[in-house]
């Protein structure tokens, strides 16, 4: 599966969390309204 990702590698749940933790951050305020797929680059019409 990893090698049909356009980024060659498999995603883990360390990643997502971080993500999580970035979008609920203050870091994060001007940040609305947005869909974040986790699909490894599958949507880049690879």
């Amino acid at each position: 599966m990893c090698s049909k990702s356009p980024f060659k590698r498999s995603r883990s749940s360390q990643q997502a969390a971080e993500a999580v933790a970035f979008l609920a951050s203050d870091a994060a305020d001007c940040i609305t309204g947005q869909n974040i797929t986790p699909a490894g680059g599958y949507g880049l019409g690879a």
